[in-house]
């Protein structure tokens, strides 16, 4: 039995996308306020799973409003169609 994840391309993307994303601007955040000192990993650990739970949906709700921007944009730089 395949996973809900393997099902849907869109919900795969967004797991993917927000799993790579989300720790590098959650570090990059809280390098800019804690600094790095001994409490770092532990706070931006925090700091991603505290967030992940926004992030993904809005990936998710997000995604398909930007491919169809893409989509948009391609065809008026090629001269095409926006639909």
């Amino acid at each position: 039995m395949k996973s809900w994840l393997l099902k849907n391309p869109q919900l795969n993307f967004a797991f993917y996308m927000t799993l790579l994303m989300g720790p590098s601007i959650s570090g990059i955040m809280t390098l800019k306020t804690q600094n790095l000192n001994a409490d770092f990993v532990k706070v931006w650990i925090s700091s991603f799973l505290e967030t992940y739970v926004i992030v993904l949906p809005t990936v998710i709700l997000v995604s398909p409003v930007a491919s169809r921007l893409q989509v948009y944009t391609i065809n008026k730089i090629n001269g095409g169609s926006s639909k």
